[in-house]
C-alpha cells in the first residue's frame, strides 16, 4: 500500500488468484459493471510491466496495482474476492530496533504481539520496555521452536532480523505452516529476484525505502512523493499544479503524452477524479502520474517531444517516406 495526497489516494497491490472473480475479465467490463472509481494503473506479468488498456483481460497470476480512493479500493477489492485479513496475533522474529518501534505500533493497535530473539540481554531490555509483548529467548530459525510457540495459530509472521537468510528460511517456515501474512525484511537488493522464485509476497527492503526518499529530493522541489516498485522499473509520482505548468486547463485528450505515462489520479481540494479525456488539470491540483519513464521530473515532462515544431514536422515527413 502507498499513500499519496496526505492519505486521501491509496495504491494496493493485489496478486490474482484463480477463485477471484475477476480472472478472465475485460478491465472495462470489470469497472462498467460494478461503476468502481478506480483505475488499475500497472499490472506485472511474469517479467512483462504492462501498462494496461479497457481490453487487457485479467490472469491468473497477474499482481496489479489499483490506484483511487481506499474506500472504493476496498470495494473494489471486496467484489473480486480479497477480503482483507484481520491480523490479532503476530510473531516477530528479531528483537532490533525495527522489532521494538513496530511491536510498539501493534500493541497500541490491540493485536497480541511474541517476538523471538537469541540474544538472552536483549530480551531482558525488551521484556521491560514492551511488558505487554511476550518475549521468547530462542532460535527463531528452528523449526521445532516456531511449531512449539504455535505458530500455525499466528494470523502474521514478520522477520527482521539482521540476516537475510535467517529471515528468508524462518518465512518460508511459516509460510508452509499456513500463516496468513508472512513479511519478510532483507537488505541486500540482489536478492529480489531469488525472493519472487520463493513465492514471499511481502519483501520490505529498507534500502530501497530510503532511496526513495532521498530521489524525490534530488529530483528537484516540484515532486511532493516519489514511489519506485516493480524492482524500479515504474515510478509513482505526485505534483502539485502551479499557474508556470504549461498543460493547465487544456482536456487530456488533447495533449500528446508520452508513452506508458498515465495521469493516474487528480486531487482538487477534497475532490478525486479518476481523470478521462474531458478532464483539465487546475491550478493546486495534485497530480499522481504513473511511468515507465525516469526522467519525468515535472508536468512537462509528461508531454511527448514530438508534440508541433518545425523540427518535429520534418521528421515526421521524412518517417512517412520511409
Amino acid at each position: 500500500v502507498l499513500n499519496f495526497s496526505k492519505g486521501m489516494v491509496k495504491m494496493v497491490e493485489f496478486k490474482i488468484t484463480r477463485d477471484l472473480s475477476i480472472v478472465g475479465q475485460a478491465l472495462e467490463n470489470i469497472l462498467s459493471k460494478f461503476k468502481f472509481r478506480i483505475l488499475v494503473g500497472i499490472v506485472v506479468r511474469g517479467e512483462e510491466v504492462i501498462v494496461p488498456n479497457g481490453k487487457f483481460v485479467i490472469e491468473e497470476n497477474d499482481r496489479i496495482h489499483v490506484i483511487g480512493k481506499y474506500s472504493s479500493i476496498y470495494n473494489f477489492s471486496k467484489m473480486a474476492g480479497v477480503l482483507p485479513q484481520k491480523l490479532k496475533n503476530i510473531m516477530i522474529l528479531g528483537g532490533g530496533r525495527i522489532a521494538y518501534y513496530l511491536a510498539s505500533m501493534l500493541l497500541d493497535m490491540g493485536v497480541n504481539v511474541k517476538i523471538i530473539e537469541i540474544d538472552k540481554e536483549r530480551c531482558v531490555a525488551l521484556s521491560e520496555l514492551l511488558p505487554r509483548a511476550l518475549i521468547i529467548n530462542a532460535d527463531g530459525t528452528d523449526e521445532e521452536l516456531l511449531l512449539s510457540e504455535n505458530i500455525k495459530d499466528m494470523d502474521g509472521f514478520i522477520a527482521v532480523t539482521g540476516m537475510d537468510e535467517e529471515n528468508l528460511l524462518s518465512s518460508l517456515v511459516a509460510k508452509q505452516n499456513g500463516v496468513k501474512k508472512v513479511i519478510t525484511k532483507i537488505s541486500r537488493t540482489n536478492y529480489s529476484h531469488i525472493v519472487n522464485s520463493l513465492g514471499l509476497d511481502n519483501v520490505i527492503i529498507p534500502k530501497v525505502i530510503v532511496a526513495n526518499q532521498i530521489l524525490k529530493y534530488v529530483r528537484g522541489n516540484n515532486i511532493e512523493s516519489l514511489y519506485r516498485i516493480v524492482d524500479g522499473k515504474v515510478e509513482i509520482l505526485e505534483f502539485i499544479a502551479n499557474r508556470e505548468n504549461k498543460i493547465l486547463n487544456i482536456p487530456l485528450k488533447k495533449i500528446k503524452f508520452k508513452e506508458d505515462v498515465i495521469i493516474a489520479t487528480i486531487v482538487r481540494k477534497k475532490k478525486i477524479i479518476i481523470p478521462h479525456g474531458d478532464d483539465t488539470i487546475q491550478e493546486e491540483d495534485r497530480v499522481i502520474v504513473i511511468s515507465k519513464d525516469k526522467n519525468i521530473n515535472k508536468l512537462e515532462d509528461l508531454i511527448s517531444s514530438s508534440n508541433g515544431g518545425k523540427h518535429n514536422e520534418l521528421w515526421d515527413g521524412i518517417k512517412k517516406l520511409g
